[in-house]
């Protein structure tokens, strides 16, 4: 009877043990398969400590994390002032001599003191703000967010814990994904890894990639980037971010292509022999003598000009845009542009001169500007272009064809203001290079596309080369000298060499030798101009310049003309 009850109870005690195990072997699956609900600090994720939060706030930009760049100050958002030039909208332009920032559009210059209620334009009237726009706070100049945000394109969340602003200015096109029903951010792919935060059905998210069948990488509008799963997602589309501001600006097209030749003036006495220059002259509208340059950092201008040639070529039917330049070396143009005493006196100067003299419009030939001073370039010009607009004047701008190491030029915000923009589509090879072309077709086509791509290409204008060089080579070492069309060619027929039609570069090439060493030359002549112009076609450009008169020959006219003789 003992044994038939032990066995019993050993039978008992197995079966609970037995149901313990089962119990436990179910938690360890259920805890195995369940996802976890913990939640991560958002401050540990941001790396940052409440207790800095009193006046402080993350600045999220375009997906990159920023600190200390906007604080709370009585109650509203700032951001720092250099942090908006540089990253968010470059017209809210910092001057240092007057410890102002200032703000264009195209019809006017506002000036935003710190610390002071309200604003005035460059016309002395005065606007109200219930708030101060501009704020100092450690020394450190900050601008009004929403005051900013109101009049820039950029799209913007708020998101607490921390606080922070999630700010986008990019446009581009980029992939998404919509969350398809309510779920979670996770810090890792997995289920085991904690949340980062919880988002409702019908986020937008931007999509980074696919970690693998089960996981996606995401970034959400609050500015986490984690992983979701992949069923609760949409499929991966792409979309471009709308546009949120957009600038009404008024520009001063001339309503027809524009057909500018530069007349290079030395010296006063040589304006009385434009007459000659134009005899075979046929099909221009526009002529630039380059008759101003910046003679000091005061603004003060040398000029050229003669009021009996601006007289001649409006009775011809021509408009007059005096190119004004910056190759005075003595001048130091980094204090030049950030004085807007400076600025202000040479736009002044300009206006004055062009009420004289009765000019249509101005060439802005600054091939000097640095990166360090390109903002206080910027700025000159948007001074500039709104005193033409108010005078009733066409204001062109020459630059360099498009590349990185001239970005700061920053054609883009040039086109907001001025009216044209000028690519010099010329020098690819120059004195100094190694031999070349001055202008193959392809470095043409590639700065025309470069152009348009930042430019409305209605307002641009290609310049194309009266000149080559003659390249001579001996002994390893490679001279070269600019001359015209014919001169080109008179020294190759002169040296009994032919030239042979070159596809790649779009010109006749040749090459022979002489005592001095081998020669090259890539002609410029009608059929490379032509060759040329059939890009003012394909990219429906505002004009065309040429650099300079007197070095083509008559024959090319026409062929410039028929070019620019398409559709709109």
């Amino acid at each position: 009877m003992e044994r038939d009850r032990k066995r019993k109870l050993w039978k008992i005690t197995a079966a609970v043990s037995a149901g313990i195990l089962v119990i436990l072997a179910a938690v360890l699956l259920i805890r195995k398969y369940m996802p976890t609900g913990q939640k991560m600090s958002g401050y540990d994720y941001f790396k940052t400590d409440s207790a800095a939060e009193n006046d402080s706030t993350l600045v999220i930009l375009d997906n990159e994390i920023l600190y200390d760049k906007g604080r709370y100050i009585d109650g509203r958002l700032y951001l720092q002032q250099s942090f908006v030039q540089d990253n968010v909208n470059m017209r809210f332009y910092y001057d240092k001599e007057s410890n102002a920032v200032l703000y264009s559009d195209w019809s006017a210059v506002y000036t935003y003191y710190p610390d002071v209620k309200g604003y005035r334009d460059q016309n002395g009237n005065t606007y109200d703000t219930e708030y101060e726009v501009i704020k100092t706070a450690d020394g450190v100049i900050y601008i009004n967010f929403e005051y900013m945000a109101a009049v820039s394109n950029i799209s913007y969340e708020y998101a607490k814990e921390p606080q922070r602003l999630v700010l986008h200015t990019t446009h581009e096109e980029q992939n998404e994904v919509t969350i398809r029903k309510n779920t979670v951010v996770r810090y890792r792919a997995g289920i085991k890894s904690k949340v980062l935060e919880k988002v409702k059905k019908g986020t937008v998210c931007q999509y980074v990639g696919a970690v693998d069948d089960d996981w996606i990488e995401v970034i959400t509008p609050s500015g986490y980037q984690g992983y979701v799963k992949k069923n609760a997602a949409s499929d991966v589309y792409t979309a471009v971010p709308e546009d949120t501001y957009t600038e009404e600006y008024q520009s001063n097209l001339c309503g027809y292509k524009v057909n500018m030749t530069w007349f290079q003036v030395t010296q006063r006495a040589a304006n009385a022999y434009i007459d000659t220059y134009l005899e075979d002259v046929s099909g221009i509208n526009t002529i630039s003598p380059t008759w101003y340059s910046i003679a000091d950092g005061t603004g003060e201008l040398t000029s050229l000009a003669s009021d009996t040639f601006v007289s001649n070529m409006h009775a011809r039917g021509l408009k007059v845009w005096p190119l004004v330049n910056d190759f005075n070396n003595n001048v130091d143009y980094a204090a030049f542009y950030s004085s807007k005493t400076a600025r202000t006196k040479l736009i002044n100067n300009l206006m004055q001169e062009a009420r004289q003299y009765g000019y249509d419009g101005y060439n802005i030939d600054f091939e000097y500007v640095k990166k360090d001073f390109a903002d206080d370039y910027l700025q000159f010009l948007r001074e500039l272009s709104i005193a033409c607009q108010n005078n009733g004047l066409v204001l062109s701008v020459d630059n360099y064809k498009p590349a990185n190491h001239n970005a700061h030029y920053e054609l883009a915000e040039q086109a907001v203001f001025v009216d044209y923009i000028v690519i010099m589509g010329y020098d690819e090879h120059y004195a100094g290079s190694d031999a070349g072309s001055v202008a193959s077709l392809p470095f043409v086509e590639d700065g025309i596309s470069r152009a348009v791509s930042m430019v409305p290409s209605e307002q641009v204008i290609n310049a194309v080369p009266f000149y080559t060089r003659i390249w001579t080579e001996n002994a390893g070492e490679t001279k070269s000298r600019a001359v015209g069309m014919q001169a080109a060619m008179d020294a190759m027929q002169e040296n009994g060499a032919t030239a042979e039609w070159d596809e790649t570069t779009g010109q006749y090439y040749c090459t022979y030798e002489t005592s001095a060493g081998t020669v090259q030359i890539w002609f410029e002549e009608d059929r490379s101009i032509g060759e040329k112009m059939k890009l003012y076609s394909k990219y429906k450009l505002g004009g065309v310049a040429e650099w300079k008169l007197g070095l083509e020959t008559s024959s090319v006219w026409s062929i410039i003309s028929n070019g620019l003789n398409y559709a709109s």
